[in-house]
């Protein structure tokens, strides 16, 4: 975690916290894991979302940082993961995978809408009941492009369940190839589908909504 010579000028007064950001260099074994359990474990079983603000330097090791992971393997064949990918220039897209028992649910950004030295705010939002059911990706409090990269252009078979795999931020889990290159915060998970109000509300105040 961070010291306050640290703290970079984040957008929302609300992240101005200055211990609680974590960084990652793209190379290291720097890890932040949260054991699996019933708070974060399966969260688009039924329609589920996730939200993070991220400061990206770069793609990160291996070409692929990790923001959040929750599966074992690479390409999160036993769970789900969001990630950095397809870099030009200083520009990157977001990726988000959900392993699939027959061919994984693979997606991008449309477009490359995050450029380095930045702040971000990043949801997703799936619901996994479907295998034609796409997840909407939100940068910055808006709805942006999402394309279908997998393999036969949609996943198959039953979503692989992720309650064995911890959660972890800012590399992959099981091992520490895939470490972000950048600081990350303000993570949220949630069983409910967060519609566009929802967003905005997290993007604007900066903080988690209580949904309790």
């Amino acid at each position: 975690w961070t010291d306050a010579d640290q703290q970079l000028d984040i957008p929302q007064t609300a992240l101005q916290s200055y211990n609680q950001l974590a960084w990652f260099d793209g190379e290291s074994d720097a890890v932040v894991e949260i054991e699996a359990n019933n708070d974060v474990d399966d969260i688009f079983s039924g329609g589920g979302s996730a939200s993070v603000w991220i400061y990206v330097n770069s793609l990160g090791e291996n070409g692929y940082g990790r923001i959040l992971d929750k599966s074992s393997t690479t390409d999160g064949a036993d769970g789900w993961h969001i990630n950095t990918s397809d870099e030009s220039g200083s520009t990157c897209k977001i990726g988000f995978q959900r392993g699939h028992s027959t061919t994984d649910g693979k997606w991008t950004t449309t477009d490359r809408v995050i450029t380095y030295g930045n702040w971000y705010h990043v949801a997703v939002t799936y619901n996994q009941a479907s295998a034609s059911n796409n997840p909407l990706m939100y940068i910055n409090g808006e709805s942006v492009g999402v394309d279908d990269i997998s393999s036969g252009g949609a996943p198959a078979g039953a979503p692989e369940s992720d309650a064995s795999q911890p959660l972890t931020i800012g590399n992959r889990s099981g091992a520490t190839d895939r470490t972000f290159n950048g600081c990350i915060t303000e993570v949220y998970l949630s069983d409910i589908i967060l519609d566009q109000a929802g967003i905005n509300t997290i993007y604007n105040d900066g903080v988690p909504l209580d949904l309790s």
